[in-house]
């Protein structure tokens, strides 16, 4: 699938996922795992040093339906998690 388009990069970066979507001219299943890679990583689970943080794809295939998916608490437990994980100093 997604690691599929990159397979010549061990380390997917963020700037290559959006390049792909930019020059993408058909929305099908790439586009779409291309498009949560991206939102997943901008808004709820990031890594470090620029690497896309793939594990949430493994929660979605072929079958998956997209659109009801509940972003909304996907998103508000991923800020809660990070809060609570987050050590200053």
């Amino acid at each position: 699938m997604i690691q599929q388009q990159f397979k010549k990069d061990s380390i997917i970066r963020l700037s290559a996922i959006k390049n792909v979507i930019v020059s993408t001219t058909q929305v099908d299943f790439n586009f779409k795992l291309n498009f949560l890679v991206l939102f997943v990583n901008t808004f709820c689970e990031s890594t470090s040093m620029g690497r896309c943080n793939m594990f949430p794809l493994s929660y979605i295939s072929r079958r998956t339906d997209i659109s009801n998916i509940d972003w909304c608490n996907y998103v508000l437990d991923c800020l809660v998690r990070t809060k609570n994980s987050y050590v200053p100093y």
